[in-house]
């Protein structure tokens, strides 16, 4: 599975599975219209809660893309599982700085870094 469409994959299987059912889908979709827009007042520096069309799709395909991220790299659904949407991205941002500290690292030492 890709990262971009993880997301919608994991939360389908979910449920599908039955670990999720339409109540929990609505929760998840109102948490992402709910960082989707956060995301667009920090994109615009509280200056505006509209943007075009294309930087809608783009801001919410990234956050989208960092969850989905988060859940193949963890394989922690909790977060998920609980709809709690602002927490999964807080998480996969921090996680996504610890891979730049060691990256950081890895040039510093010289070091090749693993690529699987």
């Amino acid at each position: 599975m890709e990262n971009n469409n993880y997301l919608v994959e994991f939360s389908n299987q979910a449920l599908q599975d039955g670990r999720l059912d339409e109540k929990d889908m609505l929760r998840i979709q109102n948490g992402l219209w709910i960082l989707l827009a956060q995301q667009t007042e920090h994109y615009t520096m509280g200056d505006s809660s509209s943007v075009p069309t294309e930087t809608a799709l783009e801001l919410f395909s990234s956050i989208c893309f960092s969850i989905g991220w988060y859940l193949r790299e963890t394989g922690n659904d909790t977060g998920l599982m609980t709809g709690n949407m602002q927490d999964l991205l807080q998480s996969s941002r921090a996680l996504l700085q610890e891979r730049i500290e060691e990256g950081k690292k890895l040039l510093r030492s010289g070091r090749q870094p693993l690529i699987l």
